[in-house]
């Protein structure tokens, strides 16, 4: 499927991102932001239409919490991407 009508903007927080996400930057329609501050982050989020989770480690539930207060819908979309204690969400 081609999504060149959306446009990804994928960021972490406190880490540097895979050889594999990065391989990602040769489509025209994806944005990485990494090792990126607080005050980006929460810029980013404002300026997001949704938020999908698709990280494998840790969720921090205060960024979760921050999210839902902007009014931004959140996915965690994958089991494998489930962390304990933190069920399946979609919030709107």
């Amino acid at each position: 499927m081609r999504l060149y009508q959306i446009v990804f903007s994928t960021f972490a927080a406190y880490s540097d991102m895979s050889e594999r996400l990065i391989g990602l930057l040769t489509h025209e329609n994806v944005r990485l932001h990494r090792l990126v501050s607080t005050i980006l982050l929460k810029r980013l989020v404002a300026t997001c239409d949704l938020y999908l989770d698709i990280n494998y480690d840790h969720k921090f539930i205060d960024f979760l919490e921050f999210v839902e207060e902007q009014g931004k819908a959140y996915f965690l979309p994958f089991d494998s991407t489930q962390t304990e204690g933190i069920s399946e969400k979609v919030s709107c």
